[in-house]
């Protein structure tokens, strides 16, 4: 997420509070939020793999639809149109992702086509002119142009078929070739920063995946004996870094020392947002807490209504007694819960 982002995230909680404590209106608080709209969050994973599976599928039919037709057309309609689909796919592409905010997945498909017309491009061409080159070069040379698309969008789903692709050119070398191939990990490893500019956790998965197959042919090319072996040294890599990751977790966006200068009223927010401890924080209201500390609390004659003001001086507020003594339970009831917790870690330590 961008830094202006955070701060706009920061000043929509900042209003929730000063809302709360009466120091605006709500009416207030929402032109501020005007002012500030929130930033439109980048595409989830599932919409760029569905977008590029699409993609590739409209790109496959116009290859097999050339390929239908190919062997009654002359040379140079053969590399019109090879040549003439590649640029229009990545004009047309290009032009839409980069003008159009609406339209922007619709650009990055096309781009997509035009990377899928590419790689056919590469083999029609050699097999016009029968070139008998090293075919796995092919993959090597397509994979490369789909890595220039993808830091110069810049775009994950490119960044994605790169990987896949620098990923066969090492499949292909080891099994057809028996050749080794380390600069494929040079290549994978500069796709990496992309993934860490964009926070996309799919294509770090795709690129762990890659180096991983990419060890197995790289390593195993010359011995088959040993890919036992590398399979099991990876397997165990990938199970210690999901452990190590899961064991020594932080907080979304701040560790415990950031946390404690926190506002007492949103500190609970925090646990709210996180499904694993909700329990430990639901129903926490932080007005009621602060009126209560400031003794600002009074119950009717009937008992059955509460008034209060948070922080003592704030706006009037009214709650059920019967809501009020359910909150109280719960709240005992979470403490509970957080004493058993603290006297099963102190046993097991």
């Amino acid at each position: 997420m961008s830094g202006q982002d955070d701060k706009i995230r920061w000043l929509g909680n900042q209003l929730s509070r000063w809302i709360s404590e009466n120091i605006i209106d709500e009416n207030t608080a929402e032109r501020i939020r005007q002012l500030y709209p929130q930033i439109q969050s980048s595409r989830s994973w599932a919409m760029i793999v569905f977008s590029g599976i699409g993609a590739c599928v409209i790109g496959l039919g116009v290859i097999l639809l050339f390929a239908y037709n190919w062997a009654a057309m002359s040379k140079f309609t053969k590399l019109t149109i090879i040549f003439g689909s590649i640029a229009l796919s990545h004009f047309a592409g290009i032009t839409i992702f980069f003008r159009s905010k609406r339209f922007k997945a619709l650009g990055e498909a096309l781009t997509i086509i035009g990377t899928m017309l590419f790689g056919s491009g590469i083999f029609l061409v050699a097999q016009i002119y029968h070139i008998n080159e090293h075919f796995p070069n092919a993959f090597l040379l397509w994979g490369i142009g789909a890595a220039l698309l993808a830091w110069t969008m810049p775009s994950i789903a490119q960044a994605v078929m790169a990987a896949i692709l620098f990923t066969l050119w090492a499949i292909m070398e080891g099994v057809a070739f028996g050749i080794s191939i380390p600069y494929i990990f040079g290549l994978l490893l500069l796709l990496f920063p992309l993934a860490y500019i964009k926070r996309n956790g799919l294509l770090v998965g795709v690129l762990l995946l890659a180096l991983g197959f990419s060890t197995l042919f790289v390593v195993s090319a010359d011995n088959d004996e040993i890919v036992f072996y590398v399979l099991l040294s990876l397997f165990t890599l990938y199970t210690a870094i999901g452990i190590i990751q899961q064991k020594f977790d932080k907080f979304e966006s701040m560790d415990l020392k950031k946390y404690l200068t926190i506002n007492k009223g949103n500190r609970s927010k925090t646990f709210v947002d996180t499904p694993q401890y909700y329990a430990f924080a639901e129903g926490q209201e932080s007005t009621l807490r602060n009126s209560s500390h400031h003794g600002a609390m009074k119950i009717d004659q009937k008992g059955r209504v509460i008034t209060y003001r948070s922080g003592g001086t704030g706006g009037t507020r009214k709650i059920a007694y019967a809501k009020y003594l359910y909150y109280c339970n719960e709240i005992f009831l979470q403490t509970a819960a957080l004493l058993m917790l603290e006297v099963a870690f102190s046993y097991e330590r």
